[in-house]
């Protein structure tokens, strides 16, 4: 059922290092404390209203935590602007949200957050790609006489190459939804019983 799914998905999210996973909830504590078991929580806090979760979050970023809220969309309208990122599980585009999932399943998180890290890898190739032309040349006019001009048109070609990097992996928005697809599969298929 839905319940062990979801389990196992918050079980593979606390397994990220430097990774909680608590449940803040309008329900009664004794509600809550009975779904956080379901969930294998060991954290909850039951009973909060809208603006008890958004002054819990903002707590928590108080205390130096990075904090990602995932709620339906009601819970959402209160903890906008408390959280580093908010996440709906409504599947509402229009919500108020960093992110929408467009299904209810918590499963998604872990692929949220494996598309999250490799697009911030992706950056910092960017940005490595960008700054060693352009290092070389300051070093180069300072050092070896390089003139203005071709500091400039270094710099510029290396600019133009990433935007051409980086628009042809836009031309295809699920290439990396896909390939973390595919991945998946042969992993499963490399550990099915045969």
């Amino acid at each position: 059922g839905t319940r062990p799914r979801a389990a196992d998905a918050l079980a593979r999210l606390r397994a990220r290092p430097g990774t909680a996973v608590l449940l803040i909830s309008d329900r009664p504590e004794a509600e809550a404390a009975a779904l956080a078991q379901s969930l294998g929580l060991a954290a909850w806090r039951g009973g909060l209203a809208l603006e008890d979760k958004a002054r819990f979050l903002r707590d928590c970023r108080a205390l130096g935590r990075r904090v990602a809220f995932v709620g339906d969309p009601a819970s959402i309208a209160g903890a906008s602007g408390s959280g580093d990122v908010v996440i709906s599980t409504g599947g509402d585009p229009d919500a108020d949200a960093d992110a929408v999932l467009l299904r209810p399943d918590v499963e998604l998180l872990t692929e949220l957050l494996e598309i999250a890290h490799a697009h911030s890898g992706r950056i910092r190739g960017a940005q490595a790609f960008v700054a060693l032309p352009n290092a070389l040349c300051v070093a180069g006019a300072f050092f070896l006489g390089v003139s203005s001009l071709a500091v400039v048109v270094v710099s510029n070609l290396s600019t133009m190459q990433l935007y051409r990097r980086t628009a042809s992996s836009l031309q295809s928005p699920l290439k990396g939804v896909r390939a973390l697809a595919g991945s998946r599969s042969a992993t499963a298929q490399g550990t099915a019983p045969g």
